[in-house]
């Protein structure tokens, strides 16, 4: 029984430190008077803590001992800034603009992040194309807006803009031409004439490596097509429903 007790022990003591563990007590423990166990130190706050394999790093943040008569409080982790905090307001704009491919007006929502107004500086861009039945609003009203909003002002990505064009129950690619089809050129008017207007009008940073597309459903498999036939003008290709998945939009 001996041998067992022990070789737990053992078990336990190895998985702790390969995993990382450090031990933080509230309030700390009294320094032990065995003059035989040496004393352990906490290294200062602002010192980078490595990142565990097995759980995410987490930096000790200092705390005040509770006082007996009230209760201990929970610690709250936030989430540390990669990018610096933008100020100033940002803008949801609904736009028109004359397509040579389709030789028409066409509609497109887009979204100015904060401080666009304020500073001279250009923004990678995002363009995310709706489903087979939706409109330039249905990214909106799934989210991704206020999404972006809170990610950008929290520091957690950089800021960007997205558009969000019209299109038309397309499928979003050339259609072919006559008798088959209409001969509209639905893809050459996203990639070619939308994104040149963006870039004309818009501080954008003109560079396939600052441009993104994504997309829902339809929109999702024309965003993959579009980005994997035009690489020199969209270099990323994204679909999908959900607005969480935004790792891509730091390396934009």
């Amino acid at each position: 029984m001996m041998r067992f007790s022990l070789g737990l022990v053992l078990v336990a003591l190895t998985l702790s430190a390969a995993c990382g563990y450090t031990r933080f007590d509230l309030p700390a423990p009294a320094a032990s008077t065995d003059p035989t166990e040496p004393a352990l130190a906490l290294a200062p706050t602002s010192a980078p803590v490595p990142q565990s394999p097995c759980r995410p790093a987490i930096t000790p943040q200092p705390t005040q001992a509770p006082s007996p008569s009230a209760p201990a409080r929970a610690l709250t982790l936030t989430p540390l800034p990669k990018f610096p905090r933008p100020s100033g307001a940002s803008q949801l704009i609904t736009r028109r603009f004359y397509s040579a491919a389709l030789d028409q007006d066409m509609r497109f929502l887009i979204y100015l992040p904060p401080g666009y107004g304020d500073t001279p500086r250009r923004y990678p861009v995002l363009y995310m194309l709706s489903g087979y039945d939706g409109d330039p609003h249905e990214w909106v009203n799934w989210g991704l807006c206020d999404a972006l909003e809170s990610l950008i002002r929290n520091g957690q990505i950089q800021p960007l803009i997205v558009v969000m064009p019209d299109g038309d129950k397309s499928w979003w690619f050339n259609h072919a031409p006559p008798p088959a089809s209409d001969g509209k050129r639905y893809g050459d008017y996203v990639w070619q004439d939308l994104v040149s207007y963006i870039d004309a009008n818009y501080r954008t940073l003109r560079q396939s490596q600052s441009r993104a597309i994504g997309g829902l459903s339809a929109g999702g498999q024309s965003a993959l097509t579009l980005a994997m036939t035009h690489p020199e003008v969209l270099r990323s290709g994204w679909f999908g429903r959900g607005v969480r998945r935004l790792g891509l939009l730091q390396s934009i």
